[in-house]
């Protein structure tokens, strides 16, 4: 009976505890007015910061030590654990690292025919964009007559036009893994990953250790001879890519460079050892620090130069949007350490007290309330009253009252989930290479991607969702329209509750949105008036739709996957389902078509990724990049499975009339594929140079006719001999013949 007693009490306890650990916040929840449009509206203006009322500057790395040591609580973040040991770690030497060059050079030309007079197709397509004005980096790209792929370490440049003389013309080897660029004119930016180092010494220790910082290096390649592509400039930047645009003539880079206290220095960008532009770091005294910088370096894209450099101090940033005017960084905000106390402690005092036996209540409200008794001192009584109480109820009684508690925190957690999920977003604004801070905002929910953002006419309009991770009925969406100066000025909140946002796209001053439980309802919301947004109509079908977008005004294209229901009353998925909207008629959107491709298993990366996404109303074409599972499995000779499934791509013909399969195109030599996630001959990308379509994988470029899809010629691109895993270390060897250092605080 006492083991089974002290089983329980452990039960009990450890239960209690987690209940404790994680709650976060304690404000109450503001007052909705149900609202007729499926969700409710709220007048509760969103939170906005000053950015000229409070926002500081650090200026150097003494003062940004004490900026950290001060405004960060040694409990609530990971500086916190690294300010305990300050005094064990001095770094020095940095300034004379020497970046490593990434590129190794040009390999000869494999062709042939030499690079001639510019023969570039009348019309082509770029890579598919949120906006049409602003590129995104991609690792394909084009300019109607060259191909410029950027894989397997390689940066390949491919004469592709016309199709009859298509070469390989140079490629470029990377000592590290490059994985986006841009091109312009005759310049080619490349974003590679590496590492720096520089020493520190360890308290007492008499040989300093490397320590690794993670660095971006910006390649800028002169490729007006394509044959032999020229390093002009080798720019490295603290942090690991997070995100860039190029709009105009500018190219916008931004990393995200998380603070090591034993490499602790201000934001620059170098070339070589030498240090080009250094930036002052702005923060938010309100918003307490961070340990994640935000440098953001703009450059002329017609030159390669450098015309701007700053750094923020930010949360940790998922979503980037970008409008021709503004750049938007996003993040969902962290609850700090004392607010989770707070909030832990306030639901034992409201709920787990009220539960228990009221002599118990009494006494455990009595020393809560005795100043003479530390906190530490307060729950050790506190426990071993509950333990007592606890063990001296029947076992009946024990489980009504975990029960309790049980259903109690739920409810509790339920309350606190929408002021604790919130979503913190930035407003910079841009004007060419000026970059200006502008205002800080907080939403409800969290975003799911950059299409969960957009700007019209000034407003941003935001979509989010507040997940509840015990219960998905008490899920729902949101809908936030801020205006110029991020104030909020119209919303919907509440919608589709149980439910969560699988894709949004905005067309002008509507929004559609699909979430998804158990069928798919497509939602057309008018923001036409900012300030009273509602819900016009919703379509609800079988399946959901991972990606939108628009072809015209009056159609949209949905890609995602086909749903069925179980005996059991489950919901899974079937195959690739590309959807055709017309939501002309606002109040009634429907479906015009669709078409599902493979069973359970299949698969496109169009789904989450829209630059793999190839849609032209002029040439009337739709291509994606599929796995198709067809359900069936053949065992070869060697006694290996082989999945039969094709892996691809399928070219639709597109109309206001609908879909149809116009083909497929493969990469592979057969039609069974051995089991892989991402095998070398998967179709990635896709575009076309006047009626040529061109596919490419990590193993080739193919060219085939636009309207018969014949096959007309193949380019193989080369793969790397060694796979390497992790960006390169910049391991410069340093000779140590005499360190001297002024002081280590905390030594005497």
């Amino acid at each position: 009976m006492v083991k089974r007693i002290s089983f329980i009490w452990l039960v009990c306890t450890g239960l209690l505890l987690f209940f404790f650990a994680s709650c976060d916040v304690k404000n109450p929840l503001p007052t909705a007015n149900d609202n007729t449009n499926g969700g409710t509206q709220t007048e509760n203006p969103t939170s906005v910061l000053s950015s000229s009322d409070e926002m500081e500057t650090i200026k150097s790395t003494s003062q940004l030590y004490e900026v950290l040591e001060k405004e960060t609580p040694s409990s609530s973040s990971l500086l916190g654990s690294l300010f305990s040991s300050r005094a064990a770690t001095t770094s020095f030497a940095a300034s004379d690292m020497a970046f490593q060059e990434s590129a190794s050079g040009s390999i000869a030309p494999t062709a042939a025919n030499k690079v001639g007079v510019s023969e570039e197709a009348s019309s082509y397509s770029g890579t598919n964009v949120q906006v049409e004005t602003i590129d995104e980096a991609d690792f394909v790209k084009t300019d109607g007559e060259y191909i410029y792929s950027l894989q397997n370490g390689i940066l390949t440049i491919a004469k592709a036009y016309p199709p009859e003389k298509a070469e390989i013309v140079s490629e470029t080897e990377f000592t590290s893994y490059p994985n986006k660029m841009y091109v312009k004119d005759d310049l080619l930016y490349i974003f590679t990953q590496e590492y720096a180092m520089s020493y520190v010494l360890n308290t007492y220790n008499f040989l300093p250790s490397p320590s690794y910082k993670q660095v971006t290096a910006v390649l800028v390649y002169d490729i007006s001879d394509k044959e032999k592509p020229t390093l002009q400039n080798n720019y490295s930047l603290d942090g690991y890519y997070f995100e860039s645009r190029m709009s105009g003539d500018y190219i916008y880079l931004i990393t995200q460079d998380y603070l090591q206290f034993d490499y602790l220095s201000m934001p620059s960008v170098k070339e070589g050892s030498r240090t080009l532009q250094s930036a002052d770091i702005s923060y938010f005294t309100s918003a307490g620090v961070s340990d994640a910088l935000h440098n953001v370096l703009v450059l002329d894209a017609k030159s390669g130069d450098i015309e701007n450099f700053k750094s923020f101090m930010l949360g940790y940033s998922s979503t980037l949007y970008m409008s021709e005017d503004a750049l938007y960084i996003a993040y969902q905000k962290s609850t700090d350490y004392d607010t989770i106390l707070d909030s832990n402690k306030e639901f034992f005092e409201t709920t787990v007290i009220s539960l228990l036996p009221t002599n118990v209540q009494k006494e455990i409200t009595e020393t809560l309330s005795d100043s003479s008794l530390k906190e530490g001192e307060k729950w050790d009584t506190i426990s071993r009253l509950f333990e007592q109480a606890y063990n001296a109820l029947s076992e009946p009684e024990k489980e009504t009252l975990i029960q309790n508690i049980q259903e109690a925190y739920e409810e509790y957690e339920a309350t606190i989930e929408e002021e604790r999920s919130r979503t913190v977003i930035h407003k910079i604004s841009i004007d060419g290479a000026e970059l200006t801070y502008e205002e800080r905002a907080e939403v409800k929910g969290t975003l799911l991607n950059q299409f969960s953002l957009d700007e019209n006419n000034g407003f941003l309009r935001v979509a989010t969702t507040i997940n509840n991770w015990r219960s998905d009925e008490k899920s729902s969406n949101n809908v936030y329209v801020l205006d110029p100066e991020m104030k909020q000025v119209g919303s919907i909140e509440k919608i589709a509750p149980g439910e969560r946002i699988y894709s949004t796209r905005f067309m002008g001053d509507k929004l559609y949105m699909v979430t998804f439980k158990q069928v798919d309802p497509l939602f057309v919301i008018d923001l036409s008036n900012p300030e009273e947004p509602k819900i016009l109509g919703a379509l609800k079908i079988p399946g959901f739709s991972d990606y939108l977008q628009a072809y015209d005004e009056n159609l949209l294209i949905g890609i995602g996957k086909e749903t069925y229901e179980t005996s059991y009353g489950a919901v899974r998925t079937k195959g690739v389902k590309v959807s055709l909207f017309d939501v002309s008629d606002f109040s009634n959107p429907r479906e015009v078509d669709s078409v599902v491709i493979g069973d359970e298993g299949s698969q496109s990366i169009a789904s989450y990724e829209h630059k793999a996404v190839l849609l032209s109303k002029e040439k009337g074409i739709l291509v994606l990049p599929v796995y198709e599972t067809k359900g069936s499995y053949n065992e070869d000779e060697r006694g290996y499975y082989k999945e039969d499934a094709f892996n691809g791509a399928y070219v639709f013909s597109i109309s206001s009339d609908g879909l149809e399969e116009r083909g497929t195109i493969s990469h592979e030599d057969t039609s069974t594929t051995e089991w892989s996630w991402y095998p070398s001959s998967a179709i990635l990308r896709s575009l076309y140079m006047d009626d040529i379509l061109y596919t490419v994988s990590q193993s080739k470029i193919q060219l085939n006719d636009l309207e018969s899809l014949e096959k007309l010629n193949e380019l193989k691109l080369k793969e790397r001999k060694e796979e390497v895993y992790y960006p390169e270390y910049i391991d410069v060897e340093l000779p140590v013949k005499s360190i001297q250092i002024d002081s280590i605080d905390g030594l005497e």
